[in-house]
């Protein structure tokens, strides 16, 4: 849908609108799948990312705020043409 070759978002339910965006490469053991509606904010600190979640939960990790953030995009614009399939 999202003609996204690297590191695309996948869709977990249509129904419940559920879907995830991969922190590095799908096929890495250490790829952490996120859901971006989860994530309350993002800083920087010592050089680590720190993403901020809904529930008070953090996650520290190895990436840069671009990155993330243009996941995070791509994940919106998938949700974007899945609701325009929908309608």
């Amino acid at each position: 849908l999202l003609n996204a070759k690297y590191k695309p978002p996948i869709i977990i339910s249509e129904k419940n609108n559920i879907i995830l965006f991969p922190t590095i490469s799908p096929y890495s053991n250490k790829c952490i799948w996120i859901n971006y509606k989860k994530i309350n904010n993002i800083k920087i600190s010592n050089n680590k990312l720190i993403i901020f979640f809904n529930n008070n939960k953090k996650l520290v990790i190895n990436s840069s705020i671009y990155i993330i953030k243009n996941q995070i995009s791509k994940s919106i614009n998938l949700e974007l043409i899945l609701r325009s399939k929908l309608l």
